[in-house]
């Protein structure tokens, strides 16, 4: 990701919030490749940049799924752990601003 694309997600409703943390552009890209993490802990555990304890991460999570960046499924393995990925709006709207604008 270019310093442009980063400048344009800021004007997007969806990519601002992906802006917020340190670690918060990395999870965008694993979700935009992958489309899917099995499980937040497993999700947390797949980050390399630093991140910070559990708690933390899943109230950044939290955020995310209230501003409709995200949606929490119930996973079709293990039913203790959540499929996390993008929703259609927030992806459509970030893969705009960072091929378009």
């Amino acid at each position: 990701m270019t310093l442009d694309q980063i400048k344009k997600m800021a004007l997007c409703q969806y990519g601002k919030h992906f802006l917020t943390k340190s670690y918060s552009i990395e999870l965008l890209l694993f979700l935009l490749k992958n489309k899917r993490a099995n499980g937040v802990e497993d999700l947390l555990i797949s980050l390399k940049s630093s991140t910070p304890k559990f708690p933390a991460f899943l109230s950044y999570i939290s955020l995310l799924e209230a501003k409709g960046c995200i949606k929490k499924l119930e996973n079709d393995v293990k039913r203790s752990k959540k499929t996390i990925m993008l929703t259609q709006e927030c992806e459509q709207a970030i893969r705009t601003y960072i091929t378009d604008h």
